[in-house]
């Protein structure tokens, strides 16, 4: 949309001295932004501009002053290109998601522009390999907190962990459907308008999340779980699964990395 642009340019139109690019992503980016929607920008900044961001807590601030359009606004992320080709190597799905069809809006150089579309690609391309694992992960995750944790929860009548369990259960689904449709996630707040635009799900699922998490009942647990185990043969064994859950989860921190539970 015309504003959209107007905006955007009026924030590129005067780069300070440490900007070495500025990435258009988000709806804008996507072509499915809303005529009240926000601008979302990544600026790529030197090394020093970055630590004195991160220091300063403006990894991350929100430019009222450029919108060209009522209650509009740029929201800025800032990274380096180091951060960039850190996340394509292990970056999170949230991470790798924001950039999907992003594209680069303005440059210092063209040097600059083509290491950061070589690094923008990827970011966001994962192979087979990894997404056979990450359904793996996905799924462990699914058996456990419904097959395990939730029992337990529905035996004890603990609230909380029956909540927790269910949740989890249903985020997890969703992740393994997810990376079966070849789709990063984004994030919670999106997770099921994401699984309802994909196009292969089990017919229901959608349906039958709502209501497991509204009321959790085991006959309802089991049919969720149910049907996400007869839509795919998923790449684990029932045999691995628990050590998969404690690999993935309990012994993330060996790798630093994020328990995929709690991604």
């Amino acid at each position: 949309m015309r504003h959209h642009d107007e905006t955007l340019a009026a924030f590129m139109r005067n780069p300070c001295e440490d900007w070495l690019a500025v990435v258009l992503d988000g709806s804008v980016a996507r072509g499915r932004e809303r005529p009240d929607s926000d601008v979302d920008v990544t600026v790529v900044v030197t090394e020093e501009a970055f630590e004195q961001a991160r220091a300063g807590d403006r990894v991350s601030y929100v430019d009222r002053e450029v919108a060209t359009y009522e209650r509009g606004y740029v929201d800025v992320k800032v990274v380096t290109l180091a951060l960039l080709a850190a996340g394509a190597v292990r970056g999170d799905e949230p991470m790798r998601a924001a950039f999907t069809e992003a594209r680069v809006a303005w440059s210092r150089d063209d040097a600059i522009r083509s290491e950061l579309e070589h690094l923008l690609k990827g970011v966001v391309e994962l192979d087979e390999e990894e997404w056979e694992r990450r359904m793996a992960s996905a799924i462990a995750v699914v058996r456990l907190q419904a097959g395990y944790f939730a029992k337990q929860a529905f035996a004890s009548g603990e609230e909380y962990l029956l909540r927790y369990a269910t949740l989890h259960t249903v985020s997890a689904a969703g992740r393994a459907l997810l990376a079966f449709n070849r789709t990063l996630f984004q994030g919670h707040k999106y997770l099921f308008p994401a699984l309802a635009g994909l196009e292969n799900t089990p017919d229901g699922f959608l349906d039958q999340a709502r209501v497991v998490l509204a009321d959790p009942t085991p006959e309802r647990l089991d049919v969720l779980v149910k049907t996400v185990e007869d839509f795919h043969d998923w790449p684990l064994t029932r045999e691995a699964t628990l050590s998969r859950y404690v690999s993935d989860n309990e012994l993330a921190w060996l790798d630093r990395s994020l328990p995929t539970e709690y991604h």
